[in-house]
């Protein structure tokens, strides 16, 4: 069956989506689609037999149009007909659009000519085309002005799309990129990395973010890496896209940072000083382990604690007043502070100070606190030290005098004490025994204190000997006993006279007693009565010691004080009243005899306790303890230039059986020695003329035999060529004053 070929262009020409058309030679419209109606705004009857140019042309074209549509009519070639052009055309209302349009004779149109015009309109085409042009400004300005790497690699990982950051990066210029492959650029290591990421990508169809490292002309750089898959409108990648941000500063800034908070954290850690930093809120939010362990804590245990959790009332109070006066003046504060740690009051310099922000603000206050505990502590013992200093200079003055003093007592005191034994012996049985007993008891005490003093002021080696404790501790009493009595203290005594003896040095052992007295009696001073000191001794059997116990009902010394009692110039007396020596000697002198020096614990007062070991075997100690028996009698030469001493020890003598001869110098001394042989010959140490020295030299040069029956009866066993003189001469000698019984000893040892 044939095709109706006048429905079907009916058809085409009904339902073309392009405006269709036809005129005559003269320019009229012969026919007008829909697709045309609805493109120009007219209806087909409006546009049938209307002029073509009056419809669609715009004005300002028209004459142009009729003078080249008559001249292909007349022969001439056309620019449009058999052409298909872009131009504008007009719609109804008057407005411009651009159109595409192919303009065709048709053949066969018998004697009228006619032209069909077929027209696309353009507007949305060319709409669709500005948009591109401005998305691809955009895209071209957003790469090109981007501080960042742009690309897009094919699907064969060649660049297709480089900005300019990209290039300049790697020092090419963008079309010398683009179609390079990564391993054409990069260092192997970078390109491995990106074909091994691309991969991925192509794999999984999902975007991959690493930190990555590509090594440009212009350095090592550090970077984000961004890559993606870029979609066709059917979903298949089509290519892949990397966004490459430049993270080297902050990198670098990073590392900077992580080295800054190394080095923070090992100061922190390892700086001999409490740092810290603290919030607005006054809580801990920095704490280096030395803060802490001066608290007795951990940092993370005092982080986010406050002053008062941690500190004392006092110290905390401190902390935030001067908080408050940093945050008022905006400046750093410094001072010497006090603070309880765990092993006890430090003294430390502080310096606390603001932290601002980059606005100002103050948001942190920091302090860092250098303990100068030990170096106060040595100061103040460097100011003991010096007054130590000062008072030995002045002790050794005061030595001096006290040497000529005791001397120049010894002679009339001796004479005293002589005298009082003869004439106690002289008038026992009569009415003035007791008399006589209590001048010899009175002098006797007079001459123990003089001895004393000599004992404390002499300058000699240790020598240590068997002795009865009870005696030291006695001697101790008796010299303190006035200081004891003014101040209203009683002084309690309690001696087991069966002790065993002890090896020690007597003046030593004599001044740590009298040392212990004299602290306890100090430390009564400032209490209420009533006040009382104690002095017992008494045997250790279990450790084979014997103890001494000196106590007082005083305020008793503190835990914290205790702990430093012995150490060199600790005192807590003020300044001028100690030197803090005492103790610290007394401890080392007994430590030296092989004992122990301690303070009791118990509740009130202070209570020292001296052990000491016993050495000495008991029969030596029996034999020591016995009386001295009066040896044979004999012939005795005194030379001593007090006459009235003299006639004292020559008395003493003649009672002992001795025939005497007394002289008052050295040089009449030697002039007996000159005449007579002596059975013992007595001499004092200082004479004016010839003294006991050059009548020992004598003797020994000229009659060596008498120099063996030579001893001397001296109150000078102080001064250093007196001390010298005897312990060179090995001459047995007696201190003045003098007793029944030292003079039986010296004149037992000189008849052997």
């Amino acid at each position: 069956m044939p095709y109706n070929r006048d429905a079907i262009l009916a058809s085409v020409f009904a339902t073309s989506l392009d405006s269709i058309i036809i005129v005559d030679a003269d320019g009229i419209v012969a026919e007008f689609n829909p697709a045309a109606e609805r493109t120009f705004g007219y209806t087909r009857d409006q546009a049938v037999g209307a002029d073509v140019a009056d419809l669609i042309i715009p004005p300002q074209m028209r004459d142009a149009h009729n003078a080249g549509f008559s001249r292909y009519l007349a022969g001439a070639p056309s620019k449009v007909v058999g052409q298909r052009v872009e131009v504008d055309a007009v719609r109804s209302d008057g407005s411009l659009f651009p159109i595409e349009i192919a303009v065709t004779e048709i053949a066969g149109g018998g004697e009228k000519r006619l032209f069909i015009a077929s027209i696309r309109d353009l507007t949305e085409q060319r709409a669709t085309q500005a948009a591109l042009r401005n998305s691809e400004a955009q895209l071209t300005a957003f790469l090109d002005h981007a501080p960042a790497s742009m690309y897009l690699k094919n699907m064969d990982d060649r660049y297709v799309v480089v900005n300019r950051f990209t290039s300049d990066r790697f020092g090419l210029k963008t079309s010398e990129m683009v179609g390079k492959h990564p391993t054409e650029i990069l260092d192997a290591a970078a390109a491995a990395e990106a074909l091994d990421v691309a991969s991925k990508i192509k794999v999984s169809g999902q975007s991959v973010t690493t930190e990555s490292t590509f090594h440009t002309p212009n350095g090592t750089l550090s970077a984000l890496a961004i890559r993606f898959p870029v979609r066709d409108h059917q979903g298949d990648i089509q290519y892949i896209g990397g966004v490459i941000l430049d993270t080297t500063e902050r990198t670098e800034a990073e590392r900077k940072l992580r080295d800054s908070e190394a080095r923070l954290k090992g100061l922190l850690d390892h700086a001999p000083l409490t740092m810290y930093l603290k919030d607005r809120g006054g809580r801990f939010r920095v704490v280096n382990k030395f803060m802490a362990a001066q608290l007795g804590k951990t940092p993370e245990e005092i982080q986010g604690l406050r002053p008062a959790d941690v500190l004392t009332p006092e110290s905390a109070a401190e902390a935030a007043e001067i908080d408050r006066w940093i945050i008022a003046n905006r400046r750093p504060h410094v001072r010497e502070s006090e603070f309880m740690a765990v092993d006890g009051k430090k003294v430390a310099v502080t310096v606390r100070f603001p932290v601002f922000d980059e606005h100002g603000a103050i948001i942190y206050i920091g302090g860092v606190f250098l303990d100068l505990t030990d170096e106060k502590r040595a100061q103040e013992e460097l100011a003991r030290s010096r007054e130590a200093l000062a008072q030995s200079e002045k002790l050794t003055a005061l030595g001096s005098l006290l040497a000529g003093v005791s001397h120049e007592l010894n002679n009339p005191l001796a004479v005293v004490v002589g005298e009082a034994i003869l004439l106690e012996e002289d008038a026992e049985g009569t009415e003035f025994a007791s008399t006589a007993m209590r001048i010899r008891k009175s002098a006797e005490r007079c001459s123990r204190i003089v001895q004393t003093f000599l004992a404390m002021a002499r300058q000699k080696p240790p020598e240590r000997v068997s002795l009865n404790v009870a005696a030291i501790c006695k001697a101790a009493v008796e010299l303190t006993d006035y200081g004891m009595r003014s101040n209203g203290i009683k002084v309690r005594a309690e001696f087991d006279e069966g002790l065993p003896h002890v090896a020690a040095d007597s003046d030593q052992l004599h001044q740590v007693i009298v040392n212990l007295l004299v602290n306890a009696q100090q430390a009564l001073q400032e209490c209420e009565p009533p006040r009382e000191i104690r002095i017992s001794t008494s045997h250790n059997i279990a450790e084979n010691r014997v103890c001494i116990e000196i106590a007082d009902n005083g305020p008793g010394i503190p835990a914290e004080i205790a702990k430093r009692i012995f150490e060199p110039f600790f005192t807590t007396k003020p300044q001028g009243s100690g030197t803090g020596l005492g103790l610290s000697f007394s401890h080392g002198v007994v430590e030296a005899h092989g004992g122990t020096l301690s303070l009791k614990e118990g509740e009130g007062g202070a209570a020292f306790l001296i052990q000491l070991p016993i050495s000495v075997p008991e029969a030596q100690k029996k034999q020591e303890a016995r009386p001295v028996q009066s040896a044979a009698a004999g012939s005795a030469l005194i030379a001593d230039d007090e006459p009235e001493l003299a006639d004292a020890l020559a008395r003493f003598l003649a009672r002992e059986g001795y025939e005497t001869v007394v002289v008052n110098s050295g040089r009449e001394a030697i002039a007996k020695a000159e005449q007579e042989r002596f059975d013992v010959i007595l001499s004092d140490l200082r004479m004016p003329d010839v003294d006991g020295p050059a009548f020992h030299r004598w003797l020994a040069e000229h009659r060596p035999e008498q120099a063996q029956r030579l001893g001397f009866v001296t109150g000078d066993t102080l001064g250093p060529a007196a001390v010298r003189f005897l312990d060179e001469a090995k001459r047995p000698y007696i201190e003045k004053p003098f007793n029944r019984e030292s003079v039986r000893r010296l004149l037992a040892e000189l008849r052997r």
